[in-house]
């Protein structure tokens, strides 16, 4: 016999003893029984999905999570102009905890080319993030301007609501 021969001779019999009489056999069934002390862990497979949302903080400086809701912002971008050499120092979204615990979240918005012949600088901020509002938060931004004469133009913030099971 050659070796491949015995090569296959050796695989169809390994796979003859150990083949489908295992496959074949079928459990019986299994009751848990465990007490309130050690309960059994379970996974929740039907949670609903989360809404997305979107929010323009320039219209509105603010945003109120729903109280059935967790607010997760995904996502930040805005433009904004002000009076020709002046700066935008700090810019901050700023989630509030219905217990008063404040969170603030800095960005860093960059200068853009102005219009020809414009008197404004303007500003672009776009960023992904990642940040936690729980339900009943108070969703804000804050802005502090060499200049106190700011234009928020736009301010979005994109993300998701995630249902409190």
């Amino acid at each position: 016999m050659n070796r491949m021969q015995v090569l296959f001779g050796g695989l169809f019999v390994l796979c003859s003893v150990c083949g489908s009489t295992y496959a074949a056999t079928r459990s019986t069934p299994v009751t848990v029984v465990n007490t309130g002390a050690e309960p059994v862990p379970v996974t929740v497979l039907d949670t609903p999905a989360p809404e997305p949302m979107h929010h323009n903080l320039a219209d509105e400086s603010t945003y109120t999570v729903p109280p059935d809701r967790h607010l997760i912002i995904k996502y930040v971008s805005g433009w904004f102009s002000m009076t020709e050499g002046f700066d935008i120092l700090r810019f901050d979204i700023r989630t509030t905890a219905p217990d008063g615990t404040t969170i603030a979240t800095n960005f860093l918005p960059v200068s853009s080319p102005a219009p020809g012949g414009s008197t404004l600088d303007y500003f672009t901020l776009s960023q992904e993030t990642y940040i936690y509002a729980p339900a009943g938060s108070l969703v804000s931004r804050t802005t502090l301007t060499s200049n106190p004469l700011l234009d928020i133009h736009n301010l979005v913030i994109t993300g998701e609501l995630v249902p409190i099971p």
